[in-house]
């Protein structure tokens, strides 16, 4: 039994080595070791390349409005563990997520002991469902990876959303935007409804054969319902609903999109206003989507980690600061199509400074400039000492930091400190 965070945190580091596990073995026997918990729980199910966490982030704000009791999954986490499950706007309490831990263990220690040990990211699934079936009236659940194969996918939803799809994961799903596409759409159920933001005509096309095949009511973005931009607000427009002047209060235009997957799927759901949903959009804050954590200097940050999200962010830097010089410091996972990302980058700031974080698979500033198009690319060992220099001299200029979910948690903590000083 375990008493204490430190310890669970070395319960977790320990089973660093497990990986990612293939198949829904290990979740069935946990799932059936305690009543099947996953039944008893109204779920939303969202997957997607990008925009998972934006639109879940979208959904809850409206349902905790309209005075749901909302527990939610999210991947990766965005500081500590107990940060990938959530009540309300708060994360699980240290109690609460050592007494589920400690639920799970005697199942946890017998597959252990029959050499099928669950990863990390199962039991914490695990523990978001528990929590779900005993604390919430509504749950939301991103997968981390994919769909079909991911651990969520033990859930039995309400309702289920893709918000968009492209290359990423590629050795776990696929080099193929069809391949990632199926792998997306096997989150779909048998009538369940299934929202789709999905744009690429042939990934279109899978989502809408799972969705035939498991007789899903399909609303699919840009043809069962679709938005129209104007003056920094939008209009939204479905068979059953017409709205004006959306106001989002994340920042870029792909964040309209994901409120308005959102706004689709809330409208499906018993007992929620949709006129009134759409109103919470204006107060989301959602942390590491081109998040402001300094003013004075403005230092933003940014979790671009993939092609589509790099694609965003461009298009939201330039949108918010057309007539700033911008300064990005970058560092990414070595497995990112870094050929593609850092040359769109280089043509959009001013200055790009490569470096390096903590993590197994943080790339090296040298890897990085590999792929840059200057002939002499700043890099910089220490991404700290950096921000420390540059504080005091952006001069009304602005700093972006970006390139991993995984970094920005401690970059944000490192500045929080430096403003506090």
């Amino acid at each position: 039994m375990f008493t204490t965070m430190e310890q669970i945190n070395q319960f977790f580091n320990d089973r660093n080595g497990l990986g990612i596990k293939p198949g829904f073995g290990r979740m069935k026997t946990m799932l059936k070791a305690l009543n099947n918990p996953h039944k008893d729980i109204k779920a939303v199910h969202i997957a997607g390349t990008n925009g998972k966490g934006s639109t879940l982030a979208f959904m809850k704000e409206a349902l905790i409005d309209q005075g749901f009791r909302v527990t939610s999954f999210v991947s990766p986490a965005f500081g500590s563990i107990r940060e990938h499950i959530f009540l309300q706007n708060e994360p699980i309490s240290e109690e609460r997520f050592i007494h589920y831990i400690n639920t799970l263990l005697p199942v946890v220690k017998e597959l252990d002991e029959n050499e099928d040990g669950p990863s990390e990211f199962e039991i914490l699934v695990m523990v978001a469902i528990l929590f779900s079936r005993d604390d919430s009236t509504i749950s939301l659940f991103e997968t981390g990876m994919g769909g079909s194969g991911d651990s969520t996918n033990v859930l039995e939803p309400i309702l289920s959303i893709i918000t968009m799809i492209d290359l990423d994961h590629t050795a776990f799903l696929g080099d193929t935007i069809e391949a990632i596409a199926a792998q997306k759409a096997g989150i779909i159920k048998a009538r369940t409804p299934i929202v789709s933001g999905v744009t690429q005509v042939e990934a279109k096309q899978v989502v809408k054969d799972y969705a035939a095949r498991n007789n899903a009511p399909l609303y699919q973005w840009g043809e069962a319902f679709y938005i129209r931009e104007k003056d920094q607000a939008y209009s939204f427009t479905s068979q059953d609903l017409v709205l004006e002047g959306i106001r989002v209060s994340l920042p870029g235009k792909h964040q309209q999109k994901n409120s308005s997957l959102a706004l689709m799927g809330l409208s499906l759901l018993k007992g929620v206003n949709s006129e009134e949903a759409a109103k919470s959009f204006q107060k989301v804050q959602y942390s590491g989507r081109f998040e402001t954590i300094s003013s004075e200097p403005t230092v933003i940050i940014d979790g671009a980690h993939n092609l589509s999200g790099t694609e965003s962010l461009i298009d939201t830097v330039k949108q918010s600061y057309p007539h700033k010089k911008k300064t990005l410091l970058y560092s990414a996972l070595k497995d990112k199509p870094l050929a593609q990302m850092i040359p769109l980058l280089e043509e959009t700031f001013d200055e790009v400074v490569f470096t390096t974080f903590h993590h197994t698979r943080s790339s090296t500033p040298e890897y990085l400039a590999s792929f840059s198009s200057n002939a002499d690319p700043k890099m910089v060992s220490s991404w700290e000492k950096y921000i420390d220099e540059i504080w005091d001299d952006l001069n009304g200029n602005v700093l972006v930091i970006a390139g991993s979910l995984y970094w920005l948690p401690i970059v944000k903590e490192y500045a929080n400190r430096k403003r506090n000083k």
